[in-house]
């Protein structure tokens, strides 16, 4: 969902002196292509963000610390990306502990809910989340 989000702003026009698919608006160092490739290159980090909420949802002060860690490398591949173009690192910030904070209230509601009997034989459980 992350990413869509990052795609559906970009697509979204017209936004006068921003980039949409009608203009780069006031922008000569980004275009359409730019974003989606931005985005391409954060599409990992978006759901290490949540595997980190997921595995450290008891321990929110050692959370922040491990995405803010994976904030800075999804900046540094966004960079890479886009030719040094910061396209989306206030998106990264935001996006980041949204989806810590998603994977975190994931295991608690699948763990509230669920008890292991429920899933004994499966891999992890996913299995159930996504009937």
């Amino acid at each position: 969902m992350a990413g869509s989000a990052l795609l559906e702003e970009v697509y979204t026009a017209p936004k006068p002196g921003l980039v949409d698919p009608l203009s780069n608006g006031a922008h000569r160092d980004m275009n359409l292509l730019t974003f989606k490739r931005s985005t391409d290159a954060l599409l990992p980090y978006f759901r290490e963000f949540a595997e980190t909420g997921i595995q450290m949802s008891e321990k929110p002060e050692g959370c922040f610390l491990k995405i803010r860690q994976i904030g800075i490398e999804a900046e540094n591949a966004m960079y890479e990306a886009t030719g040094q173009v910061n396209t989306h690192k206030g998106a990264v910030f935001t996006m980041g502990i949204l989806c810590a904070a998603a994977g975190s209230c994931f295991k608690k509601v699948w763990s509230g809910v669920h008890k292991q009997s429920d899933y004994a034989g499966t891999k992890n459980g996913s299995e159930h989340f996504i009937k």
